[in-house]
């Protein structure tokens, strides 16, 4: 009976049962996770992978331009720069990809920007929906020169008094301010320093003292201090400071010793100008120490175009570096100057001449050669305030004298020269053992051509007029306008060689003056040709080309 009873307690599940187990059953859990695990480390590995390939492709894009474009604006890269970036691409098989290029170059400039992009089909993104993916690429390139040397050569003859000349003033001194203005903040090292020399030049050009000394000029008389170069010194851009250079003489060639206001004044307008205001400012780098220089200058006498430009290449010339840096020593050049004037090829320094002129060259003057480091045949005693002329050979019979020039000349009440008084006697001897012989350095230093000739040697018989002449005519003329305008234009050509640009002003010049200041200029757009308060433009307009030039520090 019981083991019925058990037989029948084993029946069959039913399907709710069934549904309940399935139900609250764990088994088989781990391995839908692992699958949900599998799926996602695939579709990570994938990205990673779509992704490794995008940025292989950008990073050889970027590697591309950037060295594409560092070549391509290289100021030493005489290529065209668009062609030089392309070439890079199509070496690295890259040209596609290639979209734009840029090229932005100046006087002393160079920029070049170059964009590229790519589009990349994805392998295992395209699974959630990107297809591809861009890569995008740009770079920018760029080399300018930095350190600055400017020759700013000056016109102050004649021609330029009154408003010429203070309008001049007023342009060159917003030129020198704009130029100075990055001298401001510059970096620790002397980068991107500015230099101006300013070389007035008239008849001649003088140059102070301490710059003088450093070159081998002539001492036979130290009253001038303006050099005389020789023909072949207009050959080459450089002034040795060893060659002996020839000192033009100091005198007043003016047939008058009455100065514009009717007083006697014996050596009014010497040719090589002896006040100091004309002098050369070499390599300044001070804004207020050139418009000082400026702001002073006058306006008289003839004009020696090539002298200006001789000593505004000198002083851009590498050849003048011991004198620089002998001056920096001196305390008279800023420090910073030190190893200036650069290379004419080192590519981070412009040179720069700026040339103005109202005029034309006109003929050169000085001293006979008899007349220059001899003596003279004049006595003075400083005792007695007297002068003496001792002539061999002089008097009726042929014998040694002694001559009293008698009375000085003076002004009458209108200001007019009087008859100058002959001489009023001979004397046996030098009736002074005080009076001294003066060279004639020393007497034309004193008093004019015309004083001379007139004062000390007019004679008394038509025989002995000879004397008379030969001191009034003591000065010729050593160039002519034909031999500076050929000697500047010779200076002009060797500096353009050079890469100097120069830059030329025609301020209200007759036609020749414009023809040399174009013929000088780097390129026509290097010429301009003003009129009146124009010159500030002219003058504006190249410091901006030149600021332009710079790199921003």
């Amino acid at each position: 009976m019981t083991e019925k009873l058990n037989h029948s307690s084993k029946t069959k599940p039913s399907a709710a049962s069934a549904l309940r187990r399935f139900r609250d059953s764990e088994a088989g859990t781990l391995t839908a996770f692992s699958l949900y695990i599998f799926i996602a480390m695939i579709m990570i590995c994938g990205l990673t992978i779509d992704l490794m390939r995008y940025e292989a492709v950008r990073t050889r894009l970027q590697s591309t331009t950037d060295r594409a474009v560092l070549a391509a604006a290289d100021l030493d890269n005489t290529l065209d720069a668009k062609a030089v970036v392309e070439d890079y691409f199509a070496k690295a098989g890259m040209a596609d990809y290639l979209d734009d290029v840029v090229v932005d170059k100046g006087l002393n400039y160079k920029e070049v920007t170059a964009e590229v992009s790519a589009t990349i089909p994805t392998w295992f993104m395209n699974m959630s929906g990107i297809y591809d993916l861009d890569a995008v690429a740009a770079s920018k390139a760029e080399e300018r020169i930095q350190n600055i040397e400017i020759s700013l050569v000056l016109d102050i003859s004649g021609s330029m008094r009154g408003t010429k000349n203070a309008n001049m003033i007023d342009a060159a001194n917003d030129f020198a301010e704009t130029i100075m203005e990055a001298n401001e903040n510059l970096a620790s090292d002397g980068t991107g320093l500015a230099a101006i020399s300013v070389i007035p030049y008239n008849a001649s050009v003088s140059a102070p003292n301490y710059l003088l000394n450093e070159y081998n000029v002539k001492t036979h008389q130290t009253f001038s201090r303006c050099a005389r170069f020789a023909s072949s010194d207009f050959n080459r851009l450089s002034l040795s400071t060893t060659a002996q250079i020839d000192r033009l003489s100091h005198f007043d060639r003016n047939n008058s010793y009455l100065n514009r206001s009717g007083g006697v004044n014996f050596i009014a307008r010497p040719w090589c100008p002896t006040s100091g205001v004309e002098d050369i400012l070499p390599l300044s780098t001070s804004l207020s120490d050139l418009q000082s220089k400026i702001s002073s200058l006058g306006a008289e006498g003839n004009t020696a175009t090539d002298l200006g430009m001789k000593w505004a290449a000198a002083l851009l010339d590498p050849g003048s570096r011991t004198m620089v840096n002998n001056l920096v020593g001196d305390n008279r050049l800023d420090s910073r100057l030190a190893g200036r004037p650069e290379a004419y090829n080192d590519p981070e320094t412009i040179k720069v001449i700026v040339l103005m002129t109202d005029g034309a060259n006109t003929s050169q003057y000085d001293l006979k050669s008899q007349f220059k480091g001899t003596m003279s045949p004049v006595w003075y005693s400083a005792d007695t305030d007297k002068y003496y002329v001792y002539f061999e050979n002089r008097d009726n019979a042929g014998q040694k004298a002694w001559w009293d020039p008698g009375r000085k000349p003076q002004a009458d009440e209108n200001g007019n020269d009087e008859e100058l008084g002959r001489w009023r006697k001979r004397i046996p001897k030098n009736p002074r053992k005080d009076a001294v012989q003066l060279s004639h350095a020393e007497l034309f230093s004193r008093y004019s051509v015309r004083y001379v000739s007139e004062y000390f040697f007019r004679v008394q018989s038509d025989s002995q007029s000879d004397i008379r002449n030969q001191y009034r005519y003591a000065w010729h003329t050593y160039a002519g306008n034909t031999s500076a305008d050929n000697y500047t234009k010779s200076l002009c050509t060797l500096l353009k060689a050079q890469k100097v640009q120069i830059f030329t002003i025609g301020f209200e010049a007759p036609q020749r003056g414009q023809d040399l200041m174009r013929a000088c200029a780097t390129s026509p757009s290097h010429y301009y040709d003003v009129n009146g308060v124009e010159i500030s433009e002219a003058f504006s307009s190249i410091a901006n080309t030149i600021q332009q030039l710079r790199l921003a520090l």
